[in-house]
């Protein structure tokens, strides 16, 4: 028998019964589960998907902004670009920043990503018309050579002829120039370039969170196994207690089916016409230790996906929380977020200016601003009194303000004549 299960398919072996009626088990049960998809496996998840969701919303807060390279001076930041107005408006139903939230998915899911920009009537990956995050398990890498060893290439052409993008209706060839193509490691490539995915190693503690959330269920709505009836030891006669007959069995059967239950109007006891007993197996809910354990694989996904446990711990004061998400930011969000930032600005070849991946206008890390801010206004004070004392030179006073040309009015920051 095989029925489906949260995405699994889950079998058991066959219960049957000897020549005396004794229920024999031919062998023990066995669960064995097979994932459709990753994306299955998130989508029937709870733990999971609060997760990933939580670190995809982290880094698609971001903000595009381009900026142009000035020499000697601060960069300038550009506004209404063809390259921004374009990214806005990644393709007909997303911004690049749910672009990048589903490539962040299919990087940790498959262990490699691949956006396509669709041809536009130029060549080129900057005069493609639209962006699209492709599911990685639906693209097929086609090699130049049969046998190839990517370890002695320096270029994507050396080793990409093209790229096959299968699904349910076609059949697309995508030339390597118009995919972008990003994996997390090269720790182990298999033969599609396709890196080990982050999801493998979460497959039991996502499989035992499945089994603690299906007995919640079943405990919740049966209340498990409450007990069972059996013959009195008042029931007997000289021979020993005496057995239940099948008129007895139907007869409860019977009245349970139509007394007895959960449903409104219906009792919870049964009370049969035959002397009998009743036998507890009910055991509390607590006693299975199912939130420890669900906490447990819970921990475990967190640390392999680079997300704090204190994220989720509402018993985590308010202060430490903004430190918490202050950190994950800095060191895991702004990181990756930076290598998304250089990948877009070299695949559309900017060559005099850049885009950057903003994150400044996140609530927790405004203290940071606050700070710089501060610590930049008390060194210009302390500068301007050393300049007013005689202790060092205008000149010196800019290049120690990191103006070390006249690209800038220093006035602005100083007027002499005050």
């Amino acid at each position: 028998m095989a029925f489906n299960l949260f995405g699994y398919e889950l079998s058991k072996k066959k219960i049957t019964t000897d020549k005396n009626g004794v229920v024999v088990i031919n062998s023990s049960p066995e669960d064995s589960y097979d994932f459709k998809s990753f994306e299955q496996m998130y989508i029937n998840c709870p733990y999971l998907r609060a997760i990933v969701d939580y670190k995809m919303s982290c880094f698609s807060s971001f903000k595009i902004r381009q900026y142009k390279k000035v020499r000697d001076g601060e960069d300038e930041e550009q506004f209404n670009t063809k390259e921004l107005n374009y990214l806005l408006k990644a393709n007909p139903f997303e911004s690049i920043n749910r672009v990048l939230a589903m490539a962040m998915f299919n990087e940790t899911a498959y262990g490699v990503t691949y956006i396509k920009g669709v041809r536009g009537l130029y060549n080129g990956f900057e005069n493609t018309k639209a962006l699209y995050c492709l599911p990685s398990n639906l693209v097929e890498v086609k090699y130049n050579d049969v046998n190839i060893n990517i370890y002695n290439k320096f270029d994507i052409s050396q080793i990409v002829n093209y790229y096959q993008f299968n699904d349910n209706t076609t059949v697309e060839r995508i030339d390597s120039e118009y995919i972008i193509h990003k994996d997390v490691s090269n720790l182990v490539y298999d033969s599609n370039i396709q890196c080990d995915s982050v999801f493998t190693s979460i497959k039991e503690s996502v499989s035992n969170l499945m089994y603690i959330q299906s007995s919640r269920g079943i405990l919740t709505r049966n209340r498990g196994p409450l007990g069972m009836l059996s013959p009195s030891p008042n029931n007997k006669d000289a021979g020993g207690v005496i057995p239940i007959l099948d008129t007895d069995k139907k007869k409860i059967y019977e009245k349970y089916k139509q007394l007895y239950g959960l449903k409104p109007g219906q009792s919870t006891i049964i009370i049969p016409d035959v002397p009998m007993v009743w036998q507890s197996m009910t055991s509390n809910i607590k006693d299975l230790l199912l939130d420890e354990s669900a906490l447990h694989e819970f921990n475990i996904i967190c640390d392999i996906l680079n997300v704090p446990r204190g994220i989720f711990d509402d018993k985590t004061a308010f202060n430490n929380q903004v430190n918490i998400q202050k950190k994950f930011y800095n060191d895991i969000i702004i990181p990756y977020a930076n290598e998304w930032a250089k990948i877009l600005t070299d695949k559309f070849n900017l060559k005099e200016s850049y885009f950057v991946l903003d994150y400044s206008h996140i609530s927790c890390l405004q203290d940071d601003l606050k700070d710089k801010e501060n610590i930049e206004k008390t060194k210009t004070d302390r500068l301007i009194n050393l300049y007013k004392l005689g202790a060092i030179s205008l000149g010196d006073m800019k290049t120690e303000l990191g103006y070390i040309t006249e690209t800038k009015d220093f006035k602005t920051y100083y007027n002499e004549s005050n």
